[in-house]
Formats: structure tokens, C-alpha cells, sequence
């Protein structure tokens, strides 16, 4: 009985540290998610915008 009690709670604590692992991953991957977005609405749309005016510039040069 001592023996299944031990296989049981090292068991159970092996399947906790697999699921506390995994939520941590997915943790990880919404917060990496959430940062491209941010990144692709608030910080692509200015680096666009130097680059337009960039090649704009560069178009007013050329003639």
C-alpha cells in the first residue's frame, strides 16, 4: 500500500509539472503573439510611413 501511495503521488506530481510547463508555453506564445500585433499596428504603420516619405524624396531627386 506504501508503495502505490508513492508511485500515485509521484505520478501525480510528474503530470503537474507537465501541465504547469505547458501553460507556460502557451503563456509564452500568447504573450510573443501579442507583442507582434502590437508591434504591427503601433510600429509598422510609422516605419511605413519614414519609408514612403523616403522613396518620395528620393522620386522628387530623381527628374
Amino acid at each position: 500500500m506504501r508503495f502505490q501511495s508513492k508511485y500515485l503521488e509521484s505520478t501525480i506530481t510528474r503530470a503537474l509539472e507537465i501541465e504547469i510547463n505547458f501553460i507556460q508555453d502557451i503563456s509564452r506564445l500568447f504573450i510573443r503573439v501579442a507583442s507582434n500585433v502590437v508591434y504591427s499596428i503601433y510600429l509598422e504603420p510609422s516605419t511605413i510611413s519614414r519609408n514612403s516619405l523616403r522613396s518620395q524624396q528620393l522620386d522628387r531627386r530623381a527628374p
